[in-house]
C-alpha cells in the first residue's frame, strides 16, 4: 500500500506506476546535491520489493517512505537510507509522519467500524444473550446451587474437580477384584488401599464450565465495550487510545467465537445423554433420586427430539 498526505487528508495509490508517474520522481536521486524537504508518504510490502530510489543504494526495500527533495525530485527510500543520508531530520520526520498517518488510518478504521460493522454485533450479541438466558436455567444450578438440594453433592464436587483439572474423564474409585489383588501381588506391585482409579465415562462439553469459557461473564465483557465504544469521539481520542481501540475492533471475531464455542460447550453439556452419565458415580438412592428429578427436564426434551 502506498499512502500519500495531501492536505490534511491521506490518498491511497493503488499502483506502483502511480507513484512513478508523478512529477518530479525519480528512481537514481542523488543525496549528495540536494537536501530533504519533506516526507510526504509510506509504502508497505504489498507491491513487493522496489529499488531504493537513492542513487548510492538501490537496494530493494519491502517498505520505506516517499520524500520530496528542495530540487523538487520525489523518490523512494528505506528508513535506514533515510538516517544515513539525511539524518536526524529524517528520523524527526518519519516518527512523525508514522504517528500521524497510523492516527488517520486508525480513525478511519473506527468510523467505518462504527458504520458498518457495529449494528450487526449489535444485533448478534442480543440473539446470544437470549441463548444464554435458556444456558443459565440448566447451568446456574450447578454452577451456584447448593449443594444436596437440586444437585446430589457428589456429583457437584466431581464437576468442581472436572472443570478445575480441565478433564473430561469421568472417574470412580473402586475396589480391586480378587484377581486384581492377586495379579498385583504376584508382579510386585501391592496396593496398600486396595483401590484402583477406573474411567467410567467421558461428558461433553464440560469446558462450558471453565472460567475462561464463562458465557455470562464473556457476554458481560463485549457489551459493556460495546456501550464504551458508542461513547467515543475518535477525533479526540489519543494516539494509544486509537491503538487500544482498534486493537479491540481486531480481536472481536475472536471475541465472537469464543461465545459461540462456550455457546456450542454448553449446548453439549446440557442434554440428557449426557449428564446422564454422572449416574455411574451415585451410590445414595437419596442422591439417585434427587439427580433423577433435575433430569426430568431432560429427559422430556431428548424424547421430544427424537420422536
Amino acid at each position: 500500500m502506498i499512502t500519500l498526505k495531501k492536505d490534511r487528508e491521506l490518498v491511497y495509490l493503488a499502483r506502483w506506476s502511480e507513484l512513478e508517474e508523478m512529477a518530479g520522481f525519480s528512481s537514481s536521486l542523488d543525496p549528495s546535491i540536494t537536501e530533504l524537504q519533506e516526507i510526504i508518504g509510506r509504502y508497505k510490502g504489498e507491491h513487493g520489493t522496489v529499488k531504493c530510489g537513492l542513487k548510492s543504494c538501490q537496494t530493494p526495500h519491502s517498505k520505506g517512505y516517499i520524500i520530496s527533495t528542495q530540487s523538487g525530485n520525489i523518490t523512494n527510500i528505506g528508513h535506514v537510507c533515510g538516517k544515513k543520508y539525511f539524518g536526524v531530520d529524517f528520523e524527526t520526520m518519519s516518527n512523525k509522519l508514522d504517528m500521524d498517518f497510523d492516527d488517520k488510518e486508525n480513525r478511519e478504521l473506527i468510523d467505518k467500524f462504527s458504520d458498518t460493522d457495529l449494528p450487526s454485533l449489535q444485533d448478534w450479541i442480543k440473539e446470544k444473550q437470549k441463548i444464554s438466558s435458556s444456558i443459565n436455567k440448566g447451568l446456574n444450578p450447578i454452577r451456584y446451587g447448593r449443594a444436596g438440594e437440586k444437585i446430589p453433592k457428589s456429583i457437584q464436587s466431581t464437576i468442581f474437580h472436572m472443570q478445575k483439572n480441565k478433564t473430561v474423564q469421568l472417574t470412580i474409585e473402586r475396589k480391586l477384584t480378587q484377581s486384581e489383588r492377586e495379579l498385583a501381588e504376584t508382579s510386585n506391585n501391592s496396593n496398600r488401599n486396595q483401590f484402583k482409579t477406573e474411567i467410567v465415562g467421558i461428558v461433553k462439553g464440560i469446558e462450558c464450565l471453565y472460567p475462561e469459557n464463562d458465557l455470562n461473564i464473556l457476554l458481560k465483557q463485549l457489551k459493556e465495550e460495546i456501550e464504551n465504544f458508542l461513547n467515543l469521539n475518535p477525533s479526540n481520542l489519543t494516539h494509544k487510545e486509537l491503538k487500544r481501540w482498534v486493537k479491540w475492533i481486531r480481536e472481536t471475531p475472536i471475541t465472537k467465537q469464543k461465545i459461540e464455542n462456550s455457546i456450542l460447550y454448553a449446548q453439549l453439556f446440557l442434554t440428557y445423554e449426557n449428564l446422564n452419565t454422572f449416574y455411574k458415580i451415585l451410590n445414595d438412592e437419596k442422591d439417585k433420586n434427587i439427580w433423577k428429578s433435575f433430569l426430568t427436564p431432560f429427559e422430556a426434551l431428548s424424547k421430544l427430539q427424537h420422536q
